[in-house]
């Protein structure tokens, strides 16, 4: 048997976490769904550690980024019931130690204060349950699919 080696790595960096519920790359970070409602974000240029956790207002079921948006869209679980959140602002530690700015897409909502960062979550209406997400990768767009 002859190995042959075709890529040397210049270091290897593990780390434990529990098990998550979802995961996704997003730029250099990696975001990591845990049951415990909330998303870490790892900063792969600098180190494995966390760099900050948001929360999510349920269980994570699925998750896609948005290189144009930059945003992450999320289904999540409660019960029976699905949903589709869109989280804004993620990437920033500041934002994520802020209160979380709520709202439902198409429902008016008084202007949040550009003073300070918040996270945002915006909550999709679905009727039918939710079979997958894709973003378009050229303009952003969020396809949610339903069905059965």
């Amino acid at each position: 048997v002859r190995v042959i080696s075709a890529h040397h790595f210049t270091s290897q960096d593990v780390t434990c976490c529990q098990e998550p519920c979802s995961s996704t790359t997003a730029g250099d970070f990696l975001l990591l769904a845990s049951p415990l409602h909330q998303i870490e974000v790892r900063d792969l240029t600098i180190t494995s550690a966390p760099s900050h956790a948001f929360p999510t207002v349920d269980l994570v079921h699925t998750m896609v980024y948005s290189v144009v948006g930059r945003y992450l869209a999320t289904v999540e679980h409660r019960d029976n019931l699905t949903f589709v959140r869109i989280y804004i602002n993620w990437w920033s530690p500041e934002a994520a130690n802020q209160p979380m700015r709520a709202r439902i897409a198409g429902r008016v909502t008084p202007a949040s204060s550009q003073e300070e960062t918040h996270l945002e979550m915006i909550e999709l209406g679905v009727k039918d349950k939710v079979t997958g997400l894709a973003v378009c990768p050229a303009t952003g767009n969020l396809l949610v699919m339903t069905g059965q």
